[in-house]
């Protein structure tokens, strides 16, 4: 699972009833501070209503789902460009479809039926045991119906497929390793890595790191990131702003943030 899909299934279940508040509060902060460099005006997803307007500052589940279609719609154009790259459109297509009748409430077995017989007469040779485990089958074991609860084994299998099919564009390599970013604009790797770094960062306990700390670690990723394209001094300042704030207040989490710091450093000076 790629690291939208990750911040996507997290929306989800925050926007459930009975998740706790604090926890939904963290989320939203933890995906603006990880995106804020990819997603454009990411910090604009809840309109006018700002800190101090007398409205409460808690995040409501709509805007979870507000940050949920942006990290969407993210994911849809990186999803573009690998398909192009590695020649995945159709299968993807499939995908999607899948991924609609699931999280549509309204979706009957009937119409699961009917879009599991279409992936079917395409991939049935091409996916070795794609019936395993899914469908309702006669007494000659094929299968004469598929339900809802049958798509995201479906998917899965689809998805298992698509890899396979970078496995052998890239041959061998993983296809986790081109899953982030498609991009040919070094800015787009680069934002990849500080939202990984990020990622790590808000999943450190409490104990290595609170709250309010993260918040003011993740600003000063922020600053490095924009620093890059202003010239390796001003790289280098700020880099060092994130290893003294570091060592200073949470030497436990110099293994997590160092790489994209070291990282940002040698795209900078060429080293």
């Amino acid at each position: 699972m790629s690291l939208l899909d990750e911040y996507i299934a997290k929306c989800d279940e925050a926007t459930s009833d009975g998740f706790p508040q604090n926890e939904r509060n963290a989320l939203a902060r933890e995906i603006i501070s990880a995106f804020h460099n990819t997603i454009p005006n990411i910090r604009h997803y809840r309109g006018a209503r700002i800190t101090g307007d007398g409205s409460s500052n808690d995040h409501t589940k709509e805007d979870i789902k507000q940050l949920r279609g942006k990290l969407l719609a993210l994911r849809d154009e990186q999803q573009r460009e690998f398909d192009e790259k590695f020649g995945c459109s159709v299968v993807s297509g499939y995908i999607k479809k899948c991924e609609h009748l699931i999280e549509d409430s309204d979706t009957t077995d009937e119409a699961a039926n009917e879009l599991g017989f279409e992936i079917s007469s395409i991939y049935f040779e091409k996916i070795d045991g794609f019936d395993n485990g899914i469908g309702r089958v006669d007494g000659y074991g094929y299968v004469v119906a598929y339900k809802k609860s049958d798509l995201p084994k479906i998917r899965g299998k689809l998805m298992e497929y698509r890899d396979e099919i970078v496995r052998s564009a890239n041959g061998g390599t993983p296809p986790a390793t081109v899953t982030v970013a498609q991009s040919n604009h070094q800015s787009v790797s680069v934002a990849v890595d500080l939202n990984v770094a990020m990622s790590q960062m808000w999943a450190l306990p409490d104990s290595v790191m609170t709250s309010d700390e993260k918040m003011e670690l993740a600003k000063l990723l922020n600053e490095l990131e924009e620093s890059k394209g202003e010239g390796k001094e001003k790289v280098k300042k700020a880099a060092k702003a994130v290893g003294n704030w570091l060592f200073d207040k949470a030497i436990e989490a110099v293994p997590t943030v160092m790489p994209f710091v070291a990282q940002s450093i040698q795209t900078a000076t060429g080293a």
